[in-house]
Parts: C-alpha cells; sequence; structure tokens
C-alpha cells in the first residue's frame, strides 16, 4: 500500500515535467519555422518594393529582416537600407533607425570603433528627429492657436452679432413701451381736458340755468304786480270820476307808478331793459333779426304795462309776422322802439 502511493508520487511529476519538455519543444520548432516564414515574406516584399521602386517600403522591410538575419546578413541588410534612405533623402527617423540597429550590431559583434562611429550618426540623426519632432509640435500648435484664434473669432462675431441683436431688440421694446407711455399721457391728458371742458361747461351751463331762473323769478314777481294793477283800477273805478278827460302826455308818467309796487316795477324793467337793449343793439348790428324780434317780444309785456300808448302798437309792429320785409318802417318802428325805452330807462 505504502509503496504504491510513493510509486504514484513519483510518477505524476515525471510526466508532467515530460509533457511541459515535449510542449516547449513543439513551440520551439513552431517559432523557428514562423521566423523563417517571416523572413521568407520580408524577402519577397523587398523584392517587390524593389521592382516597383517604393523605396520606403524596402526600406522598411531590409529594417524589419535584418532584426532577424545573422550578423553577416543583417550588416548588408542595414547598409543597403543607409544607402537607399541617403539616396531618397527619407525622414531621418527611418535613417536613425538604420544606424541604430548597426551600432547595436557592431556592439554585439565586439567592433567598437565601427560601433562609436556609426553612433555619431546615430547623435545627428537624432537631433535632427528631435528638431523635425520640435516643428512638428510647434506646426501643430500654431495650428491650434490658428484653429482656437479662428473659433473664437468666429465666437466673438456669434457673441457681436447676438449683442446686436439682443440691443436691437430692447430698443425696439423700449420704444414700444416709450409709444405706448405716450399713447397713455395723451389719453390722459385728452381725459383731463375733457373732464375740464365739462366741468366748465356744466358750470357755464348751470351759471345760465340760474340766471333764467333768476329771470323767471323777476317775471313772476311781475306778472304778479301787473295782475294785481290790472284789478286795482276794477275795484277803484265806481268811486272815481273825472269831470273832464284829460288826454295823458306822450311822455308822462301813469298816476299808479306813483306807488311802491309800481317803483319795484320799473326798477325790474329798467334793470332787465338795460341788459337786453344792449343784446339787441349788438344784435341789430351784427343783423340778426330774429335775435331782435325776440328781444322785443320779452320786453313788450313789461313796456306795455308802463306806457301802452307808446310801446303797444310799436311791438306789434315788431313781432308781427314778416313784419322786417319792410324794412323802412321796420328800422323806424325799432328807432322808435329804441328811443321809448332809453326814455323809460332814464326815469
Amino acid at each position: 500500500m505504502f509503496r504504491t502511493s510513493a510509486m504514484r508520487s513519483i510518477v505524476a511529476p515525471l510526466l508532467v515535467c515530460l509533457l511541459s519538455l515535449a510542449f516547449f519543444r513543439a513551440s520551439a520548432q513552431d517559432s523557428t519555422l514562423s521566423v523563417q516564414d517571416r523572413m521568407v515574406l520580408l524577402n519577397s516584399r523587398i523584392a517587390s518594393a524593389d521592382s516597383s521602386h517604393d523605396v520606403l517600403a524596402s526600406v522598411e522591410s531590409r529594417l524589419e529582416l535584418a532584426s532577424l538575419a545573422r550578423p553577416s546578413q543583417a550588416l548588408q541588410l542595414y547598409q543597403e537600407a543607409i544607402v537607399l534612405t541617403d539616396t531618397a533623402h527619407l525622414s531621418p527617423a527611418v535613417s536613425l533607425r538604420a544606424h541604430r540597429g548597426l551600432v547595436d550590431l557592431f556592439t554585439g559583434m565586439g567592433e567598437m570603433t565601427k560601433a562609436n562611429r556609426e553612433w555619431l550618426h546615430v547623435e545627428r540623426f537624432s537631433k535632427e528627429v528631435q528638431k523635425r519632432e520640435a516643428m512638428e509640435a510647434f506646426e501643430i500648435a500654431e495650428a491650434g492657436r490658428t484653429l482656437a484664434a479662428t473659433r473664437t473669432d468666429s465666437l466673438l462675431r456669434i457673441v457681436v452679432t447676438d449683442r446686436s441683436e439682443a440691443v436691437a431688440a430692447q430698443e425696439k421694446i423700449l420704444a414700444a413701451y416709450q409709444q405706448r407711455t405716450n399713447l397713455a399721457i395723451v389719453a390722459i391728458v385728452a381725459g383731463f381736458v375733457a373732464l375740464l371742458a365739462s366741468v366748465l361747461f356744466f358750470t357755464q351751463h348751470n351759471k345760465r340755468l340760474r340766471g333764467e331762473l333768476k329771470e323767471l323769478q323777476q317775471e313772476v314777481t311781475w306778472l304778479r304786480l301787473v295782475s294785481k294793477k290790472a284789478i286795482e283800477p276794477q275795484v277803484v273805478a265806481a268811486p272815481v270820476v273825472v269831470p273832464v278827460p284829460v288826454p295823458p302826455p306822450p311822455v308822462s308818467v301813469s298816476p299808479s307808478l306813483a306807488s311802491e309796487e309800481d317803483a319795484v316795477l320799473l326798477a325790474l324793467v329798467r334793470k332787465r331793459s338795460l341788459e337786453r337793449m344792449n343784446t339787441l343793439r349788438d344784435a341789430r348790428a351784427r343783423g340778426d333779426m330774429d335775435k331782435v324780434v325776440r328781444v322785443v317780444h320779452s320786453l313788450k309785456p313789461q313796456l306795455v304795462s308802463i306806457d301802452a300808448d307808446r310801446f303797444a302798437g310799436v311791438c306789434a309792429r315788431l313781432v308781427a309776422t314778416a313784419a322786417s320785409e319792410n324794412s323802412a318802417q321796420w328800422n323806424q318802428d325799432l328807432d322808435a322802439f329804441e328811443a321809448g325805452l332809453e326814455q323809460t330807462l332814464g326815469r
């Protein structure tokens, strides 16, 4: 039992080792075959590039093949690559790879003099590569700055355009607001003016109504006095006997005017007649015959009650229909009316 388990513990590791060794040998063989295949492929690429005069592809293939070939073949490949690079004036980076390969090759072969000589070329091409890379970086940076400047200018133009549009829109809004404000102010002023005109109109209207009401009150007072005077002669007419009738003088004052009521009536007539006489003269001067007739008609009751002989006939002719068609007679009657009115007002 013990021996069997010991055998198993020894055989198992040995089998693993044998399997690993076999796998390693197979992998090495596959690797050798793949390198050979690559070399064959690279040789065919070199032949194809040389026939098509593709110098860069030929150089790249030679450099890759030199890294796989034996030292003597690698030396030949590196030298051919350097000759093609110098002839075709390829980029310093390709020349740098070729000379660096020679440096590594000479160093491995122990030929340090040749390695140092090639190292000088490596330093020269390294500087050229760095310079070219720096120039490319500078060009890239300049292109980036140019692109950034272009984009900045574009953004600035966009911002300026947007700002101009915003300012124009704001000015438009302000103009519309100002217009509405002006319209509102005009409407307020117009409303205030209309209100003021209404107040003035109603004030004048009320004043005129009060004047007309006062005139109506005076008319009522006068009518009362006239009606009272008209009744008094009927009461006292019987006992009064005039033996010898004496015709009243043209400009005599009726005895009834001596009373206090007649004095009040005369005062009212004078006050109203003075204003209306001025109105009559103004209307006559302007040729407004209708207004003249209205003034005469308004004064007729008072004047007839004071002096009927003087004013009854004249007033009747002046206010008669189509009286103004006979201008001579109408003007004569109007002159007589004005003269009698002035004489009555002068009492």
